[in-house]
């Protein structure tokens, strides 16, 4: 017997629950059985492809508003953990939420300073102030006096 459109809905939904929990396919399978809904696999596959287009209509697209909203979700999930004094799941949570918000510096940002930190050592084994004049393009053949490759000391060709 063909189910209704509602009933229809209803299992695609269900299946939709199943699969954001983790379920697989053979899980699906197990629970349509166990609902007696006396459907073949390829109506489990149709049922599962709906539930990803209801999914899809219903995620949301603003950035903005989906931050917002993770953000109150991690809230949620610290308050529930520190009632339940779970404290390192509180932490995690905290944790999760400062890196979201960019709270932490970026591997990025740690590269730029480790760098940073290296030209300043640099600098300073080779003699060179912070305060010294910047170099131009024309200037960075090297350091005066020094011969240009393949040429003198004095500027002009090698002889």
């Amino acid at each position: 017997m063909k189910s209704t459109k509602a009933e229809t809905q209803k299992r695609v939904e269900e299946v939709l629950s199943l699969r954001l929990l983790g379920a697989e396919f053979i899980d699906i399978r197990q629970h349509a059985s166990a609902q007696k809904w006396d459907v073949s696999d390829r109506q489990l596959w149709r049922y599962i492809a709906a539930g990803d287009e209801l999914l899809a209509r219903t995620l949301e697209r603003d950035r903005e508003k989906l931050f917002r909203r993770h953000i109150a979700q991690r809230r949620a999930l610290y308050a529930r953990t520190m009632a339940a004094s779970d404290y390192s799941t509180a932490a995690r949570i905290l944790k999760d939420e400062a890196e979201l918000c960019n709270l932490y510096p970026h591997e990025l940002n740690e590269l730029i300073e480790k760098m940073a930190k290296e030209i300043s050592e640099l600098k300073a084994k080779h003699g060179h102030s912070s305060n010294a004049p910047k170099t131009t393009d024309a200037d960075a053949g090297g350091p005066a006096g020094a011969p240009e490759p393949g040429g003198s000391a004095a500027g002009g060709p090698s002889a």
